[in-house]
C-alpha cells in the first residue's frame, strides 16, 4: 500500500484460490470428473477522501480461471470446461451527509471471456449470464457500518 497524502491510498493485491464445482448440490462427490476450479486475480487499486464528506474509488481488475464447470446440456452433467477470463473495472462514491448516515453509488463494467473450452464454438465469446455492467444506487439512503 502507498499512501502518498493522507487523503489518498494506492494498492496492489494479488490472489490465488480454488472452488469446488456443484459443491453446493453434491456434484462434486458423485462426479468423479469434476476437478478443483483454480483463480488466480490481479488488482490496481485507489481510494481517496479528499473530504471528510466524500470517499471514492476503484479497482482494475484481471481474473483468470482454469478448469470452470459448466453444465452440459448434451449429458447434463457438470464439466470441467476450460479457461475463462473476467478484467474490469469496479468504482464507487461515498457521501458522508450526517455522523450516522452514508449514501453511497456504485458502477462496474466487466469483459468476461472464454478463452478455451470443450465447445470450441464458444472461445473468445463472452460468457454466458454476466452483465457487461451493473450500476447500483440505493433507492433510500442506508445507515452502513
Amino acid at each position: 500500500m502507498f499512501t502518498p497524502p493522507d487523503t489518498l491510498e494506492i494498492y496492489a493485491n494479488y490472489g490465488q484460490g480454488f472452488n469446488l464445482p456443484g459443491l453446493n448440490s453434491g456434484l462434486f462427490f458423485t462426479q468423479t470428473n469434476l476437478q478443483l476450479t483454480k483463480r488466480e486475480q490481479y488488482e490496481l487499486d485507489f481510494r481517496a477522501s479528499p473530504f471528510e464528506l466524500v470517499e471514492f474509488g476503484s479497482v482494475f481488475y484481471l481474473a483468470n480461471t482454469k478448469n470452470d464447470a459448466q453444465r452440459n446440456p448434451d449429458t447434463r452433467r457438470t464439466e470441467n470446461a476450460g479457461q475463462t477470463r473476467r478484467s474490469g473495472l469496479e468504482t464507487y462514491v461515498k457521501f458522508f451527509p450526517l455522523k450516522s448516515l452514508t449514501v453511497s453509488s456504485d458502477y462496474t463494467y466487466q469483459e468476461a471471456k472464454y478463452r478455451k473450452n470443450l465447445n470450441t464454438v464458444l472461445e473468445r465469446r463472452r460468457l454466458a449470464n454476466t452483465p457487461l455492467d451493473t450500476f447500483l444506487t440505493p433507492k433510500s439512503p442506508t445507515s452502513l457500518p
